[in-house]
C-alpha cells in the first residue's frame, strides 16, 4: 500500500471513525491510499478520496507553501508509482469536465 505503515494506521482510523487530522504532510499519502483501495464516493458518500479531495482544494493548495508541501510528499519513493495515477486520473477527469 503506499505509504506503508503510516498510511495504513491512518485508513484503519477512518474506517473506524476514529479521529484524525488531515494535514498538508499526510494528504498525499492519504489521497495515494484511498486511490489504492478504491474508497470512492460510489463506494460511501464521505469517502477517504473525497475528504483528501476537498482538503487538497480548500486548505492545501489555497497557500503555495501547503501547495509545495503536499507536491513534495507526493513525490516520495513510495507514493510515486500511485501518484503519477492518481495525476492522470485528474487530468482525465479535467478533460471530460471540459468537454461537457
Amino acid at each position: 500500500m503506499p505509504g506503508d505503515a503510516k498510511a495504513f494506521d491512518l485508513v484503519i482510523k477512518f474506517c473506524y471513525g476514529i479521529n484524525f487530522e488531515i494535514t498538508t504532510d499526510n494528504v498525499s499519502m492519504l489521497r495515494c491510499a484511498a486511490e489504492h483501495l478504491e474508497m470512492t464516493e460510489e463506494c460511501k458518500p464521505g469517502n477517504l478520496i473525497g475528504r483528501t479531495e476537498a482538503y487538497l482544494e480548500v486548505v492545501a493548495l489555497a497557500s503555495l507553501e501547503d501547495a509545495v508541501t503536499a507536491l513534495r510528499k507526493a513525490r516520495t519513493v513510495e507514493l510515486l508509482p500511485t501518484s503519477d495515477k492518481v495525476h492522470r486520473c485528474h487530468s482525465d477527469h479535467d478533460l471530460r469536465r471540459r468537454q461537457s
